[in-house]
């Protein structure tokens, strides 16, 4: 069984979380078995080629991400070998957007990072997505965690980082990549905090501001002990 993509889901799932989970339903037309096959075995090709890649020293200089059970947890993998279609993102860091059920792991899609810091290629963005994929929900599985509480984060990287502070957190892709539909998701919760980013010339807070219009319980705050979300650094 391959890191992230075990069967099943170690927070325990009740009839709610798996209500919730079936929003993803809303992403858009199914895709057909042989793409979400490509998919999954792409990224567990890419998970596979993470040991000693040069992506690891990006995690932990640029990002601080360093725990090798959340990398593991999360499928992050390297664009070594790509797979067919994806041979423009040789060299990239891979993200998958895992869904769990009862029949086990599957990926709805792949995003794919630079690993530069700073990132200035004309030739993509800092977080590219794959042609036709349409925005979703980031880390999934905490939908299923057995909690009155949950963030939501802009971004893969601020998401990654609420996990690695001990935070249940989902994703949206950036500021554009919120639907409405998304928001049948987190009914039921107390709380959930929408954190927003310190400069980014108001983009986060007008994104929290739609989202919070839409979720009851939302609460708008900066990232925790008043760190930018995207790195853990503390020194």
């Amino acid at each position: 069984m391959k890191p992230g993509y075990a069967r099943g889901d170690d927070h325990g799932v009740s009839g709610t979380a798996v209500a919730r989970a079936q929003t993803r339903r809303g992403e858009g037309a199914a895709a057909s078995d042989g793409a979400r096959a490509l998919l999954l075995e792409s990224a567990q090709r890419y998970a596979e080629q993470m040991a000693d890649s040069p992506v690891l020293d990006y995690l932990a200089g640029c990002r601080g991400i360093t725990d090798p059970v959340l990398i593991g947890r999360l499928g992050l993998g390297f664009v070594g070998k790509p797979s067919p279609g994806h041979e423009r993102f040789r060299g990239m860091l891979s993200i998958p957007y895992l869904r769990y059920d009862a029949m086990g792991s599957t990926v709805a899609t792949i995003r794919f990072a630079c690993a530069t810091d700073g990132c200035a290629h004309e030739h993509h963005d800092q977080t590219t997505s794959l042609p036709g994929h349409e925005p979703r929900l980031y880390n999934t599985r905490d939908l299923y965690a057995r909690v009155d509480e949950l963030c939501i984060c802009l971004g893969e990287w601020d998401t990654i980082t609420a996990l690695a502070r001990g935070l249940h957190a989902v994703g949206v892709q950036d500021a554009e990549g919120w639907r409405p539909y998304m928001a049948r998701a987190f009914r039921g919760y107390k709380k959930v905090m929408l954190f927003t980013r310190a400069e980014d010339r108001g983009r986060s807070m007008r994104w929290a501001n739609e989202v919070a219009a839409q979720i009851p319980t939302a609460v708008i705050a900066p990232f925790p002990n008043g760190s930018e979300p995207g790195t853990i650094h503390t020194g």
